[in-house]
Formats: structure tokens, sequence, C-alpha cells
């Protein structure tokens, strides 16, 4: 589901027109006024680390300062629950944004700020140093947090936030939809999706007018297919009452196959893609560890099951040999302790 949240997320805040809105409403009103928003640029986010691990944050943004040439750098983040990880991942971020070119005409920044959008279901809890510092014996935390300096991570937090709140918002129409969705549709029934598209009418009608308009109603209809239980057919309905449009062109086909195929329990297709993504990434870690996979283990991954690369990725934490990833999954043949047979003389 996670990449469901993603998808509709960077469809609609990858655009300047968009993100930028969404950011000056979630910066501090006088960080805000620093920037000339006119000059938001959307900027590559995709880092490679000296082991060749691939490193993508959700967005990265390139903005100047009112009357001067110096940038700064928005790393908007997406999270759809409390991550336990997300100051370490923050870190990781702003240090390869620190190190990065900026593309031709931009200066490199002078700061990164990351951003953070948050609709979970509980409010976010604020991570501190004490996540880094967990394990040290107390003096020595002690010592170290009053020295230690973490990056400021700009809190948007929706799992609050009311529907009106959100409007009030100046944000573009699709900008508040996608907010909307994002913080409500997954924990409404059936019966309550349907009355929060009717709900949403008038900002559904003013996307459906925008060029690209229809496209972008149809993300949102794939994405509250797939994160609830709705039927297609009753939410083509009422898209139509709304839209006021006759023709049920609303709702594309395919998004009606993926809907029937996917949006309840999974369709053994995407099973599959998400089972082979997973391969994919364990033999990646099995070569950045250990070098190059004999074909025979290559095999054995391709036919690898779940329960397999669930055991293999923890064994790869702690093996300090390839075979000892695998070599467990095969019991020891018992030894026979009954006694050989003999014949009897006729």
């Amino acid at each position: 589901m996670g990449n469901h949240h993603d998808s509709l997320f960077r469809s609609t805040f990858a655009r300047s027109r968009h993100a930028a809105p969404w950011l000056r409403s979630a910066l501090p009103p006088e960080l805000a006024a620093a920037f000339d928003w006119r000059t938001l640029t959307a900027a590559s986010s995709h880092f490679v680390d000296s082991a060749l691990r691939r490193h993508e944050p959700d967005l990265v943004f390139l903005v100047r300062a009112r009357r001067s040439r110096h940038t700064v750098a928005l790393c908007p983040e997406h999270k759809s629950y409390r991550d336990p990880t997300f100051r370490r991942q923050v870190l990781r971020y702003v240090a390869q944004i620190v190190a990065w070119r900026p593309p031709p005409r931009w200066r490199p920044p002078i700061a990164v700020i990351p951003v953070l959008l948050y609709h979970g279901a509980e409010a976010w809890v604020a991570q501190d140093e004490d996540l880094l510092l967990a394990g040290l014996p107390k003096a020595m935390a002690a010592v170290l947090r009053r020295w230690l300096q973490m990056p400021v991570v700009l809190i948007d937090d929706l799992s609050r936030c009311s529907e009106r709140a959100l409007r009030r918002r100046r944000l573009t129409r699709l900008g508040t939809l996608t907010l909307l969705c994002l913080c409500r549709l997954r924990w409404f029934a059936p019966r309550q999706v349907l009355a929060a598209f009717r709900r949403w009418g008038d900002l559904l009608r003013a996307v459906d007018r925008e060029p690209g308009g229809r496209a972008a109603i149809e993300r949102v209809c794939s994405y509250a297919l797939r994160v609830t239980d709705v039927a297609p057919e009753r939410l083509a309905a009422v898209l139509e009452e709304v839209l006021r449009r006759p023709e049920c062109s609303i709702m594309s086909t395919a998004t009606r196959l993926m809907a029937k195929g996917e949006a309840r329990g999974e369709a053994r297709g995407e099973a599959r893609g998400i089972l082979l993504g997973r391969i994919e990434m364990l033999s990646q870690q099995l070569q950045a560890r250990f070098g190059a996979l004999p074909p025979r283990l290559r095999a054995r991954l391709r036919r690898a099951r779940r329960a397999d690369l669930e055991r293999w990725s923890v064994r790869i934490l702690t093996a300090a040999t390839l075979p000892e990833v695998f070599e467990k999954d095969e019991p020891p043949r018992a030894r026979s302790t009954a006694r050989p047979r003999t014949r009897r003389s006729a």
C-alpha cells in the first residue's frame, strides 16, 4: 500500500506548480517569506553511494532566497506511518545533497531543509538524538547529546488536520484533493468513500477542467480503488454524477481491470512482481557483500518463495561467507540406528 501513497504524492507534488503552495503552507511564515517561490525548481533526487547502492529521496527542490542568488535545497519526504529510522534516513539525504553538484546556473545550496508530510493513524512523535544514541552508556549519551547537532525537520502532520483546515490552505485544487485523499481515504468504508467524493465535488470539477485534469482524476480514482474496498462501478457512477459528464470515460477500462485484480487482496500478478523485486534486491545485497553469485545460487534465488527470502534476508546480516546464508536450509541427513538386516540362510 505504501507504493500507492508514494505514487499519488509524487504525481502531484513533483511539479513545482503544486509543490510551491504546499511547501509555503508547511514552512513557518517567516521562513517561507524569505524565499522567491517563483524560482522553485525540481532537481534530480537520485544518489548513488560508494557501494553503488541507489538512494532516492521522495523529492528535491531548489529555491533562491529573495533578492539574492543564494540557493536553499528543500527535501520533501512522505510517510504514511511512524518510521523510527526516519532521522537516519534524513541524515543520509542531507549529506548526499550537500555533496551533490547542482544543475548549471544554480549555486550549491547553503542549507538543506527536510520537510516531512505525514498522514499516519496517530500523531507524529518527535524523534530526536535518542534514536542515534540508543545503546550507549548514559553518561556518554548525556555528553554527546549536548554537542550533537541534528538537522531540523519541518513536520506537516495531517493526522489531526480536519478537512476544513486542509481546504483553508492556499493550495492548488489538485494539491488540496491529493492531501485529502492521502489523509482520509484509506480509513474510510466504501459508503464513506462515495460520500467523500460527493463532498469534494467542487475540487474534482475544478481539477477536471484543468489541462491534464482527466489524467489527474484517473490517478485519484486508481488510488481510491487500491486503498479502499469501494466497488469500481459505484465509484464510476458517483464520478459521473459529480463531474456532470454522461460518458463513462472518467474511469478507463484499465483502471477498472486493475481495481478488480489488485484493489481487493493484491492480485497474483502484482504479488509475483513484488516477489521478483525482493529477489532482485536480495541478489544485489549478496553481490555487494560477497561478490558475483555462482549460477547455482542465482537459479536458487529465482525459484525462491517469500519465506525463503525472509530467512535469507535475516542471515545476510550475520553471515561471514556466502554459503552460510544458504547452507542451513538443507537439514543434515539423520543417521540410521537400525542394524543392517542379515539374509537368512535357506
